[in-house]
Protein backbone atom coordinates (compact mmCIF):
# COMPACT_ATOMS: atom_id res chain seq x y z
CA UNK A 1 0.00 0.00 0.00
CA UNK A 2 3.28 2.42 -0.50
CA UNK A 3 2.97 4.92 -2.88
CA UNK A 4 5.87 4.76 -4.63
CA UNK A 5 7.54 7.39 -6.85
CA UNK A 6 7.94 6.44 -10.82
CA UNK A 7 10.85 4.16 -11.59
CA UNK A 8 12.55 5.96 -14.40
CA UNK A 9 14.84 8.86 -14.10
CA UNK A 10 17.52 10.38 -11.52
CA UNK A 11 17.07 9.23 -8.29
CA UNK A 12 14.55 7.28 -8.65
CA UNK A 13 16.49 4.03 -6.86
CA UNK A 14 16.74 5.99 -3.60
CA UNK A 15 13.30 7.65 -3.57
CA UNK A 16 11.89 4.26 -4.22
CA UNK A 17 14.40 3.09 -0.98
CA UNK A 18 13.04 6.11 1.22
CA UNK A 19 9.98 5.99 0.60
CA UNK A 20 9.13 1.94 1.36
CA UNK A 21 11.17 2.60 4.64
CA UNK A 22 9.65 5.70 5.46
CA UNK A 23 5.95 4.12 4.94
CA UNK A 24 6.87 0.32 6.33
CA UNK A 25 3.94 -0.85 8.56
CA UNK A 26 5.91 -1.11 11.47
CA UNK A 27 2.80 -2.94 13.62
CA UNK A 28 4.17 -5.92 11.18
CA UNK A 29 8.11 -5.97 11.62
CA UNK A 30 7.31 -8.00 15.04
CA UNK A 31 6.03 -10.69 13.12
CA UNK A 32 8.31 -10.38 10.32
CA UNK A 33 11.37 -10.34 12.94
CA UNK A 34 9.93 -13.62 14.41
CA UNK A 35 9.89 -15.00 11.30
CA UNK A 36 13.57 -14.50 10.93
CA UNK A 37 14.39 -15.41 14.51
CA UNK A 38 12.23 -19.19 13.36
CA UNK A 39 14.24 -19.44 10.51
CA UNK A 40 17.50 -18.91 11.48
CA UNK A 41 17.90 -16.39 9.14
CA UNK A 42 21.03 -14.21 9.92
CA UNK A 43 21.02 -10.60 9.11
CA UNK A 44 23.79 -8.15 8.28
CA UNK A 45 21.45 -5.11 7.78
CA UNK A 46 24.26 -2.58 6.43
CA UNK A 47 22.65 0.83 7.73
CA UNK A 48 26.06 2.29 5.95
CA UNK A 49 25.01 1.16 2.76
CA UNK A 50 21.60 2.48 2.96
CA UNK A 51 20.33 5.05 4.87
CA UNK A 52 23.76 6.37 6.78
CA UNK A 53 25.09 7.23 3.07
CA UNK A 54 22.02 8.77 1.73
CA UNK A 55 23.10 11.91 4.23
CA UNK A 56 25.61 12.53 2.23
CA UNK A 57 24.36 12.72 -1.10
CA UNK A 58 22.32 15.94 -0.59
CA UNK A 59 25.86 18.09 0.69
CA UNK A 60 28.45 15.79 -0.63
CA UNK A 61 30.96 18.24 -0.21
CA UNK A 62 30.35 18.35 3.56
CA UNK A 63 31.37 14.64 3.49
CA UNK A 64 34.81 15.65 1.21
CA UNK A 65 35.38 18.13 3.92
CA UNK A 66 35.39 14.97 6.49
CA UNK A 67 38.30 13.23 7.97
CA UNK A 68 37.48 10.22 6.32
CA UNK A 69 37.79 11.71 3.07
CA UNK A 70 41.54 11.79 2.40
CA UNK A 71 41.04 7.66 2.24
CA UNK A 72 38.66 7.79 -0.57
CA UNK A 73 40.89 7.39 -4.34
CA UNK A 74 40.00 9.96 -7.24
CA UNK A 75 38.37 7.26 -9.47
CA UNK A 76 36.09 6.59 -6.00
CA UNK A 77 35.66 10.21 -5.66
CA UNK A 78 34.59 10.51 -9.30
CA UNK A 79 31.74 7.60 -8.86
CA UNK A 80 30.26 8.86 -5.36
CA UNK A 81 30.01 12.19 -6.95
CA UNK A 82 27.63 10.87 -9.96
CA UNK A 83 26.02 8.72 -7.76
CA UNK A 84 25.02 12.13 -5.10
CA UNK A 85 24.35 14.25 -8.35
CA UNK A 86 21.54 11.78 -9.48
CA UNK A 87 20.38 11.14 -6.22
CA UNK A 88 20.56 14.41 -4.22
CA UNK A 89 17.84 16.88 -5.72
CA UNK A 90 15.14 13.30 -5.39
CA UNK A 91 16.16 13.51 -1.21
CA UNK A 92 14.39 15.47 1.71
CA UNK A 93 15.77 15.55 4.98
CA UNK A 94 11.89 14.29 6.04
CA UNK A 95 12.34 11.74 3.92
CA UNK A 96 15.57 10.43 5.18
CA UNK A 97 14.25 10.88 8.68
CA UNK A 98 11.43 8.66 8.44
CA UNK A 99 12.90 6.38 6.31
CA UNK A 100 15.97 5.79 9.26
CA UNK A 101 13.31 5.44 11.78
CA UNK A 102 11.70 2.50 9.80
CA UNK A 103 15.30 1.01 9.95
CA UNK A 104 16.36 1.39 13.18
CA UNK A 105 13.33 -0.05 14.11
CA UNK A 106 13.44 -3.10 12.13
CA UNK A 107 16.82 -3.94 13.64
CA UNK A 108 15.42 -3.45 17.09
CA UNK A 109 12.72 -6.00 16.11
CA UNK A 110 15.24 -8.45 14.60
CA UNK A 111 17.36 -7.94 18.31
CA UNK A 112 14.42 -8.54 20.37
CA UNK A 113 13.22 -11.55 18.57
CA UNK A 114 16.42 -13.06 18.91
CA UNK A 115 17.07 -13.31 15.81
CA UNK A 116 20.79 -13.32 14.12
CA UNK A 117 22.47 -10.08 13.41
CA UNK A 118 25.66 -8.83 12.24
CA UNK A 119 28.02 -6.07 11.92
CA UNK A 120 28.48 -4.80 7.98
CA UNK A 121 29.39 -2.15 5.92
CA UNK A 122 29.47 -2.98 2.36
CA UNK A 123 32.32 -0.95 0.84
CA UNK A 124 32.87 0.47 -1.57
CA UNK A 125 29.21 1.90 -2.40
CA UNK A 126 29.26 5.27 -2.09
CA UNK A 127 29.89 7.73 1.14
CA UNK A 128 30.92 4.39 2.65
CA UNK A 129 34.76 4.32 3.78
CA UNK A 130 36.39 1.44 4.68
CA UNK A 131 36.70 1.20 8.46
CA UNK A 132 34.67 4.32 9.59
CA UNK A 133 31.67 2.43 8.35
CA UNK A 134 31.77 -0.17 10.49
CA UNK A 135 32.22 2.78 13.44
CA UNK A 136 29.37 4.65 12.15
CA UNK A 137 27.41 1.01 11.88
CA UNK A 138 27.95 0.56 15.97
CA UNK A 139 26.77 3.90 16.54
CA UNK A 140 23.51 2.62 14.42
CA UNK A 141 22.69 -0.31 15.92
CA UNK A 142 23.58 1.59 19.36
CA UNK A 143 20.75 4.20 18.27
CA UNK A 144 18.18 1.36 17.69
CA UNK A 145 18.05 0.42 21.64
CA UNK A 146 20.39 -2.26 21.61
CA UNK A 147 22.37 -1.90 24.49
CA UNK A 148 26.35 -1.07 23.69
CA UNK A 149 27.91 -4.29 25.66
CA UNK A 150 25.28 -6.37 22.99
CA UNK A 151 26.21 -4.61 19.71
CA UNK A 152 30.23 -4.83 20.77
CA UNK A 153 29.25 -8.76 20.99
CA UNK A 154 27.45 -8.84 17.88
CA UNK A 155 30.26 -7.43 16.14
CA UNK A 156 32.81 -9.88 17.75
CA UNK A 157 32.01 -13.28 19.12
CA UNK A 158 28.46 -12.80 17.16
CA UNK A 159 30.78 -12.61 13.92
CA UNK A 160 32.93 -15.66 14.88
CA UNK A 161 29.74 -17.98 16.24
CA UNK A 162 28.24 -17.03 12.24
CA UNK A 163 30.92 -18.52 10.47
CA UNK A 164 31.38 -22.02 12.64
CA UNK A 165 35.06 -19.88 14.21
CA UNK A 166 34.10 -19.58 17.69
CA UNK A 167 36.82 -21.88 18.67
CA UNK A 168 39.40 -19.79 16.88
CA UNK A 169 38.48 -15.84 17.19
CA UNK A 170 35.61 -13.27 18.54
CA UNK A 171 36.55 -14.07 22.46
CA UNK A 172 39.27 -12.59 24.58
CA UNK A 173 39.88 -16.50 25.75
CA UNK A 174 43.17 -18.54 26.31
CA UNK A 175 44.13 -20.45 23.22
CA UNK A 176 42.14 -17.70 20.89
CA UNK A 177 43.55 -15.66 18.40
CA UNK A 178 45.23 -12.32 20.00
CA UNK A 179 43.37 -9.90 17.19
CA UNK A 180 42.97 -7.36 20.20
CA UNK A 181 42.04 -3.74 20.36
CA UNK A 182 42.84 -1.97 23.06
CA UNK A 183 41.15 1.29 24.53
CA UNK A 184 41.54 3.76 27.46
CA UNK A 185 38.64 3.62 28.83
CA UNK A 186 35.28 0.91 28.93
CA UNK A 187 33.92 0.79 24.84
CA UNK A 188 30.54 0.02 27.04
CA UNK A 189 30.16 3.22 28.65
CA UNK A 190 31.23 4.80 25.19
CA UNK A 191 31.56 3.17 22.10
CA UNK A 192 33.20 5.87 20.13
CA UNK A 193 36.29 5.20 22.48
CA UNK A 194 37.16 2.36 19.65
CA UNK A 195 37.50 4.78 16.71
CA UNK A 196 41.02 5.64 18.00
CA UNK A 197 42.13 2.46 20.18
CA UNK A 198 45.78 2.59 22.20
CA UNK A 199 46.89 -0.66 20.86
CA UNK A 200 45.98 -3.12 17.90
CA UNK A 201 47.22 -6.53 18.41
CA UNK A 202 46.96 -8.38 15.07
CA UNK A 203 48.33 -11.62 13.63
CA UNK A 204 50.91 -11.52 16.50
CA UNK A 205 51.93 -8.18 15.79
CA UNK A 206 51.39 -5.05 18.17
CA UNK A 207 50.83 -1.54 16.57
CA UNK A 208 50.78 1.46 19.00
CA UNK A 209 48.98 4.50 18.54
CA UNK A 210 51.84 6.18 17.00
CA UNK A 211 52.07 2.83 14.60
CA UNK A 212 47.86 3.33 13.33
CA UNK A 213 48.63 7.09 12.49
CA UNK A 214 52.07 6.56 10.92
CA UNK A 215 50.07 3.91 8.42
CA UNK A 216 47.08 6.08 8.27
CA UNK A 217 49.23 9.03 6.89
CA UNK A 218 50.90 6.84 4.27
CA UNK A 219 47.84 5.56 3.09
CA UNK A 220 46.40 9.16 2.81
CA UNK A 221 49.52 10.00 1.16
CA UNK A 222 49.28 7.72 -1.55
CA UNK A 223 45.38 8.25 -2.12
CA UNK A 224 46.51 12.04 -2.48
CA UNK A 225 49.33 10.75 -4.67
CA UNK A 226 46.83 9.57 -6.82
CA UNK A 227 44.94 12.32 -6.69
CA UNK A 228 47.74 14.65 -8.24
CA UNK A 229 48.67 11.83 -11.17
CA UNK A 230 45.24 12.09 -12.18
Amino acid sequence: GVDLPGDKGPGAYYQNLLARWGNADEDKMAALAANFAANDVASSVTLSVTINRLRHMGNPERFWRSDEAAYVPAETRAWWDDSAAAAGPALSADALRDARRGQLAFVKELHDAGATLLIGTDTPNPFVVQGFAMHDELDSFIEAGIPTAEVLEIATAGAADFLGEEDNFGRVTEGLRADLILVRGDPRENVRLLRKPAYVIAQGTVYSRRDLETMLDEVASAVAEGYRQN
